[in-house]
């Protein structure tokens, strides 16, 4: 089966286009507002629900390939380009054209402790798991080896006499004994 008929194919560089496109809108740009807004002390929580989120997307993208079983690859560089594109419009607007009001700080509730300690800080490990799979190295095949041509076997000349190839047809066929 050729790569691009299997059903959870993406080719590699569109993939990592859109990891970093997803790295850039969930842990970036909301790590960018809180520096700038001076509010620190939620920012572990912000990269960690980023991750998670990125996360989602890549596995969304997976599910999204099963379901639809696409053979063209091209859909996945439309993607990773409207990714990057949304990706930097989101930065810019979020960075450069608002002023945004200060975030209270609020301290975290038990109950919003439980569903980071739960939901938050392990889907941030998948999240940086994912990353970590979709951006290894993959060793590159070895090149083919030139496959040698299999001996022809030498024929057995052909008797010149008809009656000569038919008895020797014979006896190959074992009718003659």
């Amino acid at each position: 089966m050729r790569d691009y008929e299997n059903p959870i194919y993406v080719p590699r560089l569109p993939l990592k286009i859109i990891a970093c496109a997803y790295i850039l809108w969930f842990v970036v740009v909301p790590s960018v507002v809180l520096i700038r807004s001076g509010q620190l002390q939620g920012l572990p929580v912000f990269i960690a629900g980023g991750l998670t989120l990125t996360g989602m997307g890549l596995g969304a993208l997976f599910v999204h390939r099963l379901i639809l079983w696409f053979h063209y690859t091209f859909f996945w560089y439309i993607t990773a380009a409207f990714a990057v594109g949304s990706g930097l419009c989101a930065g810019s607007i979020a960075v450069g054209l608002f002023t945004l009001p200060p975030i209270p700080s609020v301290p975290l509730s038990p109950t919003l402790q439980a569903i980071v300690q739960t939901l938050i800080i392990p889907g941030a490990i998948v999240g940086i798991v994912i990353l970590v799979l979709v951006f290894r190295p993959r060793p590159r095949p070895a090149a083919p080896h030139p496959v040698a041509p299999a001996p022809v076997p030498t024929a057995t000349p052909a008797p010149v006499d008809p009656a000569a190839a038919i008895r020797e047809r014979r006896r190959k066929l074992g009718l003659d004994k």
